[in-house]
């Protein structure tokens, strides 16, 4: 019998299995789809994650728009929602409930500004930004950062950031701009005023966003500097609108105080880790979770003529000359000032008006029965530009307590912006913390990052919060070479030695390491009647003799009588390298100057908060 060839069949059958396939050839075991939108890379990385996030981080074509490319990522899949090979990689719960955005079972990172993209010719050199001659007439830098779109400002909004001019370089301004997309769909869109960045120390600014039309969202967020050929260094940009701040929780429905997975993480309450501590959960005393919130100063009461407009005072001309501003929350009283303490507030001159000063005072109780009573010295408010200003109070007589808390504008029709008034007296502050109920002498508020201590209190007898270590601080107490110190206030008086100085004598500060930089802050002012003086710090490797390495900082000008926060930068130095004396000079003699409350910040930590 004559068989006949089987070679026809096994071709169709082998022809048709590789349809099914896909048609390629490449292989019997059929491989995953790759959807044709230009992404990167196959659409899914190990682990499921996109390949490059939300955005791929490439401007379109040098555009303004800082989006990506083709607007979609590896397949239009995000990172905590990708499959890979069938199995989703943001299912895993956090405590029981979803990471909220999660990756790989991780936290979300709170989503920041990123003002990285120069447009039209302008320059970016890591926090240093220049709008050079030759540029287009729109340049400017784009944020690439999408997560943190969109904005909305029903309710207003503010922008905080920290600037200085670059060595050499004069005074500039920027400003910013929101728009509703990229180029070309910008509309609806507003620019800010200009704020003008003063003198090489870094600062922080602060720009208020008026209230915008209720709904509008903003997807573009720009910065420009206005004078070409002026670098300016711009970091730290942190922008809060109705869901919230960049770089914290925006609208993410995390508990308040900002728990950073959308969920309460195993039953930690309102806000996570609060008082600076984490403790077992444990919260400093009791002073968030369940108690009521923080009270604050409400200076919103005109009296004698005196007009309040949200947070611009104004003292106008026909008014009585006792015309003053009233704290209507009653809630914050008595305080005493046993050992002193202090007002900060932030304050500005309106567009388009004069410097002038507002004073403080306090009394026993309100009209009639006001003494004892005390008036604070006036601050001078310069500039249109936002600023913190800080006003110490002196020691009132022991137990004296006080129910009457005043604000004066010394200029007639000088309107003045004055917000966020924070009072700090025996008990505590004002703002961010409770006021008496075991809050300890310095006024520390819930919130921060000092390790549960407070100044004059649970430290004392080695007791702290959960049993962390005392808060080691610097200690610039001893003058040498003829250099004089009366508590926070350092001369160089004539006749006294060239290297004249002043040294931290607390040791339990050192080694310092510089291998990625630092910075140091502190709070300083000219005495009364005196001059604007400069000082600067300087670290060695050991004290006299052995003292190298060494380097100087360079010198700050401290201006005016009022008191303010300075913050020097640390250059980064040689990998490895210790440095255990602190030194700080004056540099005019017989100009004394008040400098306080020094925070030195290097790769281990920060002086006055244990290392994490």
């Amino acid at each position: 019998m004559k068989i006949k060839s089987l070679a026809p069949l096994y071709v169709l059958v082998l022809s048709l299995t590789l349809q099914a396939c896909g048609g390629s050839g490449a292989g019997i075991i059929p491989e995953p789809s790759v959807p044709d939108t230009g992404t990167t890379d196959g659409g899914t990385t190990d682990g499921g994650t996109t390949d490059g996030g939300t955005t791929d981080g490439t401007s379109d074509g040098g555009a303004t728009d800082g989006t990506s490319d083709g607007g979609a990522t590896d397949g239009g899949t995000t990172d905590g929602g990708t499959t890979d090979g069938g199995s989703t990689d943001g299912g895993t719960t956090d405590g029981g409930a979803t990471d909220g955005g999660s990756t790989d079972g991780g936290t979300a990172e709170p989503a920041s500004i990123e003002m990285i993209e120069g447009f039209g010719g302008a320059l970016v050199d890591g926090t240093t930004f220049t709008y050079p001659a030759g540029a287009e007439v729109w340049a400017g830098f784009a944020n690439l950062n999408v997560d943190v779109y969109p904005f909305t400002f029903d309710n207003g909004g503010s922008i905080t950031f920290t600037a200085a001019v670059a060595a050499g370089g004069a005074d500039t301004s920027i400003y910013f701009r929101f728009e509703r997309l990229p180029h070309p769909d910008v509309d609806p869109s507003f620019n800010l005023d200009p704020v003008l960045i003063v003198g090489e120390t870094e600062l922080e600014y602060t720009v208020t966003i008026p209230a915008q039309a209720a709904g509008t969202t903003y997807s573009s967020f720009l910065m420009y500097v206005v004078d070409q050929d002026q670098s300016v260094m711009v970091k730290d940009i942190v922008v809060t609108d109705d869901l919230g701040s960049t770089g914290g929780d925006r609208g993410t429905g995390s508990t308040d105080g900002g728990s950073t997975d959308g969920s309460a993480d195993g039953g930690t309450t309102d806000g996570g880790s609060t008082d600076g501590s984490a403790d077992g959960g444990t919260t400093d005393g009791g002073s968030t979770d369940g108690s009521t919130d923080t009270v604050g100063v409400e200076m919103i009461e005109g009296f004698g003529g005196a007009l309040v407009d949200g947070t611009t005072f104004t003292y106008p001309a026909g008014s009585e000359v006792w015309a003053g501003f009233a704290n209507l929350n009653v809630d914050i009283y008595p305080f005493t000032f046993d050992n002193g303490g202090s007002i900060t507030f932030t304050a500005a001159v309106p567009a388009g008006g004069a410097d002038t000063s507002i004073y403080f005072r306090f009394e026993r109780l309100p009209h009639p029965d006001v003494d004892p009573s005390f008036n604070l010295d006036p601050v001078l408010i310069v500039g249109e530009t936002e600023l913190e200003y800080i006003v110490t109070i002196p020691a009132q007589a022991a137990g004296t307590t006080y129910s009457s808390f005043l604000m004066y504008v010394v200029d007639q029709d000088q309107p003045v912006i004055v917000k966020d008034i924070v009072v700090v007296d025996d008990n505590g502050s004002t703002a961010g913390g409770t006021t008496g109920g075991g809050t300890t002498d310095g006024g520390s508020t819930d919130g921060s990052a000092d390790g549960g201590t407070t100044d004059g209190g649970t430290t004392d007898g080695g007791t702290t919060d959960g049993g962390s270590v005392d808060t080691v601080g610097v200690e610039m107490i001893e003058g040498f070479g003829g250099a004089l110190v009366d508590g926070t206030t350092f001369t160089y008086p004539a006749g006294a030695e060239v290297w004249a100085g002043f040294a931290n004598l607390n040791v339990d500060i050192y080694p310092f390491t510089f291998d990625n930089g630092g910075s140091i802050t502190f709070t300083a002012a000219v005495p009364a009647g005196g001059a604007d003086t400069s000082v600067y710090f300087r670290f060695e490797r050991l004290p006299h003799p052995d003292v190298d390495p060494a380097f100087n900082l360079d010198p700050v000008l401290v201006v005016g009588e009022t008191e303010m926060e300075y913050t020097v930068t640390i250059p980064a130095q040689a990998a490895g390298t210790t440095y255990s004396s602190f030194l700080m000079y004056v540099v005019d003699q017989d100009q004394p100057v008040m400098v306080k409350d020094i925070v030195v910040s290097d790769d281990n930590g920060t002086t006055g908060t244990p290392a994490p």
